[in-house]
């Protein structure tokens, strides 16, 4: 049986109770005569899938007896909105009921951003995080294994990896919506762009989606930013 799987079921039987110390990695490497990278890989997983927490200097206890979850997911958007929540929850349902989704917000803030990722490494088996735009985001998002990493919504330019996401092409959707109703808008002498929420961050590629395709079309137009409040 494998390190993981008997702590596990140390916990189900009542052997081992939340608080409780675990025998050092290099403890059960000895007595288990087994490689104490084989160790240290059993100790992430569990950590991963919050069964276990690690003190600085003092070793591996068990933080929760709840062995029924599979997954344990990080949860990062920028800002907390009707879309976002929709999309949480749609998350949420899709998963069911052995996945715990940690939901956290960076606000558009690059070092909130750096910091919740960094301070939560190893805690969790996947993070489903929306980027923002800024030039340190791979640097932000390197310590996560790709293999662990899913984003959503948005794919900033900077980006030096691949990462399997789901995000938004502005750029093309806006030419390709305003071809599909090219008729209508030559009734209009100008076409005005207005972003009227600008605590969030513009999506750089809506606004040039929309510029190329009035400049290509020759069609006068404006873009407004406006301060909500």
């Amino acid at each position: 049986m494998q390190i993981s799987d008997s702590i596990i079921e140390l916990i189900n039987n009542g052997q081992l109770g939340k608080g409780e110390k675990l025998p050092s990695i290099n403890e059960i490497s000895a007595e288990n005569h087994m490689a104490r990278e084989t160790v240290v890989k059993a100790f992430s997983n569990l950590r991963e899938k919050g069964l276990i927490t690690s003190i600085h200097g003092k070793g591996f206890y068990v933080s929760n007896t709840n062995t029924k979850t599979v997954n344990r997911i990080f949860v990062l958007f920028d800002t907390f909105t009707s879309y976002k929540e929709t999309l949480y929850y749609g998350m949420k349902e899709a998963f069911g009921s052995d996945t715990v989704l940690d939901i956290y917000f960076h606000h558009f803030n690059f070092n909130v951003f750096r910091d919740l990722i960094s301070s939560h490494l190893g805690e969790y088996t996947s993070y489903v995080i929306i980027p923002m735009y800024h030039k340190k985001i791979d640097e932000a998002l390197a310590p996560i294994p790709d293999e662990k990493l899913y984003l959503l919504d948005v794919w900033p330019q900077h980006l030096k990896r691949t990462f399997v996401g789901i995000y938004q092409d502005f750029e093309n959707d806006v030419w390709d919506t305003f071809s599909s109703i090219q008729q209508l808008i030559t009734k209009y002498k100008t076409l005005t762009l207005v972003f009227r929420n600008t605590i969030t961050d513009v999506p750089k590629s809506l606004e040039k989606g929309f510029v190329d395709y009035c400049t290509a079309h020759r069609i006068s137009h404006r873009v407004i930013y406006e301060k909500v409040g």
